[in-house]
This record gives C-alpha cells, structure tokens and sequence, in this order.
C-alpha cells in the first residue's frame, strides 16, 4: 500500500498535499506551531477535525508573525 509512518510533522507537511488536523484540542496550537513554517496555504489542503478550534485560531497560529 506504501504507506509509511513517521512522528516528524514538518516531513509530513512537505511530502504531502492534503493534511488532516486529527489532535485533541489541547495539542493542537503545539502541533500548528511545529508545522508553520514548511506549511504553504497555495500548496497544501489542510483539514480539521479537531473539536472546538475554530478557523480563525488555526489561521492565526499558522499565519500570525508573532
């Protein structure tokens, strides 16, 4: 099936098109932190089925210089 597996999220970001955001709600802002800087709105697809985090809070957290 040529599935592989690896906990390196950055790898992740930049060998695939489509992420799905699958964390509990209390990792979340670390695992959005860790995967800002390969992630590239006009190249990846990402997907969140994280409970109560909304849109904006993943947008700052990705997109947000601070």
């Amino acid at each position: 099936m040529g599935i592989q597996t690896t906990d390196d999220n950055q790898q992740v970001v930049k060998q695939s098109d489509l992420l799905i955001l699958a964390v509990k709600p209390k990792d979340v802002e670390k695992v959005l932190k860790d995967v800002r800087e390969p992630l590239q709105p006009q190249n990846h697809l990402l997907v969140s089925i994280a409970a109560g985090i909304r849109t904006n809070t993943i947008e700052q957290v990705c997109f947000d210089s601070n």
